[in-house]
C-alpha cells in the first residue's frame, strides 16, 4: 500500500490525473497511471517570478525618479519591455511546459506528451522493454521524484525526468510489462496422450 493513497493500485495523492484523451487509445487499451513532471520544475520559475516583480518595479519606479522627461517615459517602457520578456521566456514558458507535459503508462505502452500548440510526444509499447530502472538524487529523496531510465531493444531507450514517486512507477511499469507479456503469450495446449 502506498502511505498516501488506501489503495496502491490508485493513482497517487501527489499526482492529479491529467486526463490523457481516451481517443488517442486502442479499443482494449486503458490508462493505468498518468501524471505530470515533478512540481520541483516550477521552483526556478517562482523564484524568478518574486525577484522579477521585485526589481521591475524597483527599476520602473526608480528610473522615473533618477530621470526625468523623455529619457524617463522612454527608460520606463525599456524596463517595461525587458520585464514581459523575462516574464515570457524564464517564468510564463517553462510554466506552461510544465502544465503541458504527461506521463502515461497504459496496459500496451509508456507515453509521454508535451506542448499546448505545437505538439511533441514519445512513445513505447511495452513489448519493447528490456529493462526499466530509476534514479533518484538526494535532492529527489527529499522531494520524492526521480528519473525513469526505460532500455528497449531497439536501442532506442527513453529516459522519463522529474516522475513523482518514481519508484512506485517503475514497479507499476513492471507489472504492467508483466501482464503484456502474458497477453501476448500463445496460449499453453495440454499435451494429448
Amino acid at each position: 500500500r502506498h502511505p498516501c493513497c488506501p489503495v496502491f493500485d490508485q493513482v497517487s495523492c501527489h499526482h492529479k490525473r491529467v486526463n490523457y484523451p481516451t481517443r488517442l487509445l486502442s479499443d482494449d487499451e486503458s490508462i493505468d497511471w498518468e501524471c505530470r513532471p515533478h512540481w520541483r520544475g516550477l521552483i526556478v520559475p517562482v523564484l524568478l517570478l518574486l525577484v522579477l516583480a521585485f526589481a521591475g518595479t524597483w527599476a520602473f519606479v526608480s528610473w522615473g525618479a533618477w530621470f526625468s522627461g523623455p529619457l524617463g517615459s522612454v527608460g520606463r517602457w525599456v524596463i517595461l519591455g525587458v520585464g514581459v520578456l523575462i516574464f515570457i521566456v524564464m517564468v510564463l514558458r517553462p510554466f506552461l511546459h510544465w502544465f503541458s507535459s504527461q506521463y502515461v503508462i497504459t496496459n500496451r505502452r509508456i507515453i509521454v506528451r508535451s506542448g499546448m500548440l505545437a505538439k511533441s510526444g514519445r512513445v513505447m509499447p511495452l513489448g519493447k522493454i528490456n529493462k526499466v530502472s530509476f534514479n533518484v538524487s538526494i535532492l529527489g529523496r527529499l522531494l520524492n521524484y526521480g528519473r525513469l531510465d526505460v532500455e528497449s531493444a531497439s536501442d532506442d531507450n527513453l529516459i522519463i525526468r522529474d516522475v513523482p514517486d518514481v519508484e512506485i512507477v517503475q514497479q507499476r511499469l513492471s507489472r504492467q510489462q508483466e501482464a503484456d507479456e502474458d497477453r501476448r503469450r500463445p496460449p499453453q495446449f495440454p499435451a494429448s496422450d
